[in-house]
């Protein structure tokens, strides 16, 4: 089955995880790609600690099961993404969205940072959009 697929990457720090998708701002468009940020604020922290995240959107026109099956494989992720030290793969009940874990190997003088996304899956059907 062909379709239009819409990815959405939520780059979330833990202390974001379950927000909404209110207060977005588009920082970046080069279509069929979006890249959309806010700030949040990790609670309980004195004084206040703040974490951008990311959410980026963009169209892929291929079979939703190859697109999945390239995302959600943790060895072709690493074919793809040859400076991750670590990465993991948290599924989810439904299969339309999962959590993934990775650390990055950063060169000197940066040190290595590491993330933790959220991947929802949407199907958007020729004029949905």
């Amino acid at each position: 089955m062909k379709g239009i697929l819409l990815i959405s990457f939520l780059a979330i720090s833990l202390a974001a995880v379950g927000q909404d998708d209110e207060g977005f701002v588009l920082v970046k468009s080069d279509p069929p790609i979006q890249i959309h940020e806010r700030w949040v604020e990790f609670p309980n922290k004195k004084p206040a600690v703040t974490s951008r995240e990311l959410k980026s959107e963009f169209i892929v026109n291929a079979p939703v099961h190859k697109v999945i099956s390239i995302i959600r494989d943790e060895k072709q992720v690493r074919l793809w993404q040859s400076h991750i030290l670590n990465y993991k793969i948290y599924p989810k009940a439904d299969s339309t969205s999962w959590d993934e874990y990775s650390c990055h190997d950063v060169p000197w003088p940066l040190s290595d940072q590491d993330s933790y996304m959220e991947y929802k899956l949407k199907e958007v059907k020729a004029g949905e959009e």
